[in-house]
């Protein structure tokens, strides 16, 4: 192994150390909870960006065709879907967030294990991933949701659901 082989693999190996002892001193449940928490917000910002990549195409578009294009009354299915994208994950966004984190602290003290709180969020942020694709397929619509798009809701509002009587179960006692 050459000069920089070495380098890489040391900095790989400090940088190993560095996140076990972080794991060590804050916790697994802590940990488990920070990456389910930074991939939720990757996948937030990821759609943020889609969204603002169909409204820049969508204006080009319309300014190639001689139209003016009108941002929130746009009945394009393409914005409604974008638009429905991150509006539902702003609505879900604060009941997911904080019951999922007061579920990691306090499952030490009862309740479910953080390892399963940390499951359920992880399956939270992959059934988010794939509401756009359901919404597109025919989920969504300007005439409201069908059974396609509940495929991913309804099972990311009963871990909401798990998560609050879960929190109230440590609280107040079975």
């Amino acid at each position: 192994m050459g000069k920089g082989g070495k380098a890489a693999a040391a900095a790989a190996a400090a940088a190993a150390a560095t996140a076990e002892e972080t794991s060590s001193r804050v916790g697994p449940n802590v940990v488990h909870g920070v990456r389910v928490t930074l991939a939720y917000l990757v996948l937030y910002y990821f759609f943020i960006v889609a969204q603002g990549s169909m409204k820049r195409k969508l204006r080009a578009y319309n300014a190639a065709h001689g139209k003016k294009f009108d941002r929130y009354f746009s009945r394009d299915r393409k914005m409604l879907g974008w638009d429905r994208t991150v509006g539902n994950m702003l609505e879900q966004m604060g009941p997911f967030l904080s019951l999922f984190w007061s579920n990691i602290w306090l499952s030490p003290y009862g309740g479910l294990p953080h390892a399963y709180i940390a499951a359920l969020g992880w399956l939270y942020v992959l059934l988010r991933s794939f509401y756009p694709m359901l919404w597109f397929a025919g989920g969504g619509g300007s005439e409201g949701t069908s059974p396609t798009i509940w495929r991913v809701t309804m099972p990311m509002y009963v871990i909401i659901l798990v998560f609050a009587v879960n929190a109230a179960i440590v609280i107040y006692g079975a």
